[in-house]
């Protein structure tokens, strides 16, 4: 099941990093500065994952959740900040109509509405009735959690 994750995360990342690389090269970033920002895009995946699983890792204290639920509303609101002013707002530039857009916008909320109501997860838990989980940090700052197996 890790491996699988683990797996999707460096497929997201290298998206991720095809669309970076896209960007800089449109706008003409000179190349020093295109190969330093790829060198530090590059270790914020390891980096953010490291911080993820020494947090979740060091114990089961209201600490650690305080810190992983913190560590996922920056993800969460750094996802919000990139949909909101990056994606829409080039959207809204192009020659289609506002309620097109917006009837767009609606029609995948209500659809990943819908997955989240009737999709069923359904997973085991541990000893304590708590998800045995990890929580990485990926270079976008999204969230990703893992469901290890339970310690045999």
């Amino acid at each position: 099941m890790c491996g699988l994750c683990l797996q999707e995360l460096r497929l997201t990342s290298f998206f991720v990093v095809f669309c970076v690389c896209m960007e800089l090269q449109q706008s003409d970033t000179p190349r020093t500065l295109f190969l330093s920002y790829l060198t530090v895009f590059s270790w914020i995946t390891p980096v953010g994952t490291a911080i993820g699983v020494v947090i979740s890792e060091t114990g089961a204290s209201s600490g650690n959740d305080v810190a992983i639920a913190c560590l996922q509303g920056i993800a969460g609101g750094t996802l919000l900040y990139v949909v909101m002013f990056e994606v829409l707002n080039r959207e809204r530039t192009k020659n289609v109509s506002g309620l097109l857009q917006l009837a767009g916008i609606l029609v995948g909320f209500a659809s990943m509405l819908m997955i989240e109501i009737f999709a069923h997860h359904e997973h085991e838990h541990g000893p304590e009735g708590e998800e045995n989980t990890v929580a990485l940090i990926s270079g976008n700052m999204s969230a990703l959690r893992l469901e290890l197996p339970d310690a045999v």
